[in-house]
């Protein structure tokens, strides 16, 4: 990369927030340089900057002088002289965060409204919340959830109610609730079953279980409606008849809706318990919703160190069912077990077909669908290493490609991680393949482009997914890096880096086959919006 210590930012997107004769004087203030910072890398020295990607880059003699750079695999921390600019980077200098302690103990301010250019306009949309295409005629942004609850009982004296109790760890629970399971929709009852009984919340009453003494108990009951929206739900209370206690009921209309419903229920009770009785003797609330995704999923990494047991993965599962999660992916490198490869889960607990099935039909019960993911190019090194597979190698991370003892091996793995569950989807990986085409490819078969290189290799891979009835997703950061020709990160997040241009001098990529973007830095939505677009323009149109 460079020879000296790299730490980067943009001149270009500071000055649009302060003048040059502020730059320097401006008093720290974390929020201001936090969006001037924000995608960028910081260096050191005035020779450095790489003109062909001058915006991603800001010299760190530019920084404020009180500044001070700390790198999050360092030991130092932040010191607390209230002047000071604290900024982190990581291994690549991209910025992280930056924050300071305030001087005089005030708190620091935002940089004012009246700053002009497109990056001052984007830090006031960011400031106000309020996405352009998301406002109402009254310029207020919609909720996704509505929850509607009385206002509390006044003092006997006609004043205001007393201001909510603070429950602790030490407090009883004065809510059980006692979900109707025999009662529900068949497709709902294994899955209520399986949070009933082994959920850690000491809510829910168990089948047979006795209620904690001195606990209201509140019925909850589901009835699957046509009426309800897909990604919609309705929950109402209502007060029971007799000696009966009160009701609940869920409207729904897909399975994991009645699971986010039902978290929904334990948040009122959670609630109840801090309004007091008369909240949880005859609760009196509605909540509604509407999902912003058709697909909410989780990545679990279950290949650095051990790997996640079977029955924590119960637990997550039910956790993701109770928040509206509707996917779940097992990251694997090598840590599934593949017939008559002793080395995949060597000594790491890699997952068997069974557990694998199991996990799935767990899933299933609550509405969570499970996808295999797994690699196909890069991040093999657990797997290279080994000398039995010496004859794969490209580099000491990335297999190797067009040789066809590779596709009938990745064949192997493809169908062996796709075949224990319901899912027609696979995660195929091929994300930081860097250095693809640059090991024993080019001794074999001469220095080519590494974005046909690349096409190539996934074409042959797709069409193994294929012939299995699967779709597959890729990560989608080597087709920025290799159109960049730079194997670094700043490659991929820059913004003015576009590989449809690229990726037209070759074949292109299958029109069925997903783009996934990874961003671990980023929280300006207009950095997300071109992205997307820029993965629209690669004929990805839900990326």
């Amino acid at each position: 990369m460079y020879a000296h210590r790299l730490l980067v930012i943009g001149l270009a997107a500071a000055a649009q927030l302060c003048s040059a004769d502020t730059y320097h004087k401006s008093p720290c203030n974390a929020v201001h340089w936090t969006h001037v910072l924000e995608g960028k890398i910081l260096v050191e020295g005035r020779d450095a900057k790489p003109v062909d990607v001058e915006s991603l880059f800001v010299y760190e003699h530019d920084l404020p002088p009180n500044h001070r750079i700390i790198h999050t695999f360092d030991d130092e921390v932040a010191d607390r002289r209230p002047d000071r600019l604290t900024i982190y980077v990581d291994r690549e200098n991209i910025f992280l965060n930056a924050f300071c302690i305030g001087s005089r103990g005030r708190k620091n301010e935002a940089p004012s409204s009246s700053a002009r250019g497109p990056a001052a306009a984007a830090l006031r949309k960011k400031q106000k919340m309020e996405p352009e295409a998301m406002e109402d005629g009254d310029g207020s942004v919609p909720s996704p959830m509505h929850i509607s609850t009385p206002t509390g009982p006044a003092n006997a004296d006609g004043g205001a109610a007393s201001a909510p109790r603070v429950l602790t760890d030490a407090d009883p629970i004065a809510v059980n609730i006692a979900v109707d399971i025999d009662g529900a929709p068949a497709h709902l009852q294994q899955g209520l079953r399986q949070i009933v009984e082994g959920h850690n919340v000491a809510y829910f009453v168990r089948p047979g279980g006795a209620v904690a003494a001195g606990a209201y108990v509140w019925r909850v009951q589901f009835a699957r409606s046509d009426d309800v929206a897909a990604g919609t739900f309705d929950v109402r209370s209502a007060a029971g008849g007799g000696q009966q206690p009160p009701l609940v009921t869920v409207r729904y209309s897909r399975t994991i809706d009645a699971f986010r419903a039902l978290g929904q229920v334990l948040t009122a009770a959670r609630a109840a318990e801090l309004t007091g009785d008369q909240a949880l003797r005859a609760p009196e609330f509605t909540i509604s919703e509407q999902a912003q995704f058709e697909t909410l999923a989780l990545m679990i990494d279950c290949s650095r160190n051990g790997v996640l047991g079977v029955k924590n993965v119960y637990a997550m599962l039910r956790n993701m069912a109770l928040m509206g999660y509707t996917m779940l992916q097992l990251y694997t490198e090598d840590t599934y077990r593949v017939a008559g490869e002793p080395f995949f889960g060597y000594l790491r607990g890699g997952y068997s077909q069974d557990e694998l099935r199991a996990i799935d039909d767990y899933a299933f019960a609550l509405g969570v669908e499970v996808v295999a993911c797994i690699q196909t190019l890069g991040h093999l090194g657990q797997m290279l290493q080994w000398p039995r597979y010496a004859g794969l190698r490209d580099t000491n991370e990335v297999i190797l490609s067009r040789l066809p003892e590779t596709y009938a091996f990745l064949e192997k793995l493809i169908a062996t991680a796709s075949a224990p569950l319901r899912s027609r989807r696979i995660h195929i990986g091929m994300d930081e393949a860097y250095g693809v085409g640059e090991g024993r490819f080019r001794t074999l078969f001469g220095a080519q482009e590494g974005t046909a290189i690349f096409v190539e290799h996934l074409g042959r891979v797709h069409e193994i997914c294929r012939r299995h009835g699967l779709r597959p997703m890729i990560w989608s950061d080597m087709l920025f890096c290799l159109a960049a020709k730079n194997n670094a990160l700043y490659a991929y997040y820059d913004q003015t880096n576009n590989p449809a241009e690229a990726l037209r001098k070759v074949e292109g990529i299958p029109p069925d086959m997903d783009l996934v973007f990874w961003d671990y830095y980023h929280t300006l939505p207009e950095i997300y919006a071109r992205k997307i677009q820029q993965h629209r323009e690669l004929g990805c149109e839900s990326p």
